[in-house]
């Protein structure tokens, strides 16, 4: 398997699902424990992308593939996720920027304390 360009390595886990480094593989059997214990439901790796801008003559299409879906139980409210192991790069914060007027629902972005997953923050999605 060979390193993305931050150095992580890709990997997979028992069921045969690919990631793109070990701390997403350790975040999706997280929300799968949450899955089981019903604090969320309807959970996808790997979501189909996300159109941000759909094309037209002039504009290009910008899509971002998301880790993970979800519904949350206790929010009540569909959401996406992005697993971030390391600061967000220069094009992600355009993407997130995109997300705020664009996006369908709310995206989480997730990281790692420690030995703990928490969300470090919420981007509400646009009305559209």
């Amino acid at each position: 398997m060979r390193k993305n360009k931050f150095g992580a390595i890709a990997c997979s886990d028992d069921h045969g699902n690919m990631f793109d480094s070990m701390g997403e593989r350790d975040r999706y059997a997280d929300l799968k424990l949450r899955e089981r214990g019903k604090l969320i439901s309807k959970l996808i790796l790997k979501p189909k992308k996300v159109i941000l801008i759909p094309k037209s003559g002039t504009k290009p299409e910008i899509a971002w593939q998301l880790d993970y879906s979800y519904v949350d139980e206790e929010a009540g409210l569909f959401c996406f996720e992005d697993y971030k192991p390391r600061p967000m790069a220069r094009y992600e914060h355009l993407l997130i920027r995109l997300w705020r007027h664009y996006g369908p629902a709310p995206l989480r972005i997730s990281g790692r304390k420690g030995t703990r997953f928490t969300l470090l923050k919420t981007i509400q999605g646009g009305s559209l």
